[in-house]
């Protein structure tokens, strides 16, 4: 399910956040991602797509969504980069990110619970439809 991938978007949101705010510090957008990728070993690999792709020209949302950036957050860092408040833009999508990220948590803790029950009920009715005492 989509709901359960294996990126962590609690650390995606960091990254965004952080970056955001070293580039209001005025750190260019390779440094700060470079820097970032120093200090995050285990999504080093990922942070290097992001730079590899800078490198080639493409546009930061394109670089996100080759590093596995889900799209709510790629759209509106490409709007943001065409039309202005990247930095913004970026602190809100990782403040998203991080939103998303507990709902996840959430949703992951109830979905068993859930999941059991719906399955139990539609059990039951199909075997009491199917199967009549008489």
């Amino acid at each position: 399910m989509v709901f359960f991938n294996s990126i962590d978007w609690n650390k995606d949101g960091d990254f965004l956040i952080r970056l955001s705010e070293l580039l209001n510090k005025g750190f260019p957008i390779d440094v700060a991602i470079a820097y970032l990728a120093i200090t995050s070993k285990n999504n080093q690999k990922r942070y290097q797509i992001l730079l590899n792709t800078l490198n080639t020209g493409e546009n930061f949302s394109l670089a996100l969504e080759k590093a596995s950036f889900p799209n709510f957050i790629t759209a509106p860092v490409l709007y943001a980069n065409e039309h202005g408040y990247f930095n913004e833009t970026l602190y809100e999508c990782g403040k998203l990110l991080k939103r998303k990220a507990e709902q996840q948590k959430a949703l992951k803790k109830n979905f068993p619970i859930s999941s059991c029950s719906f399955f139990n009920s539609h059990y039951c009715f199909l075997f009491v439809t199917h199967f009549p005492i008489a």
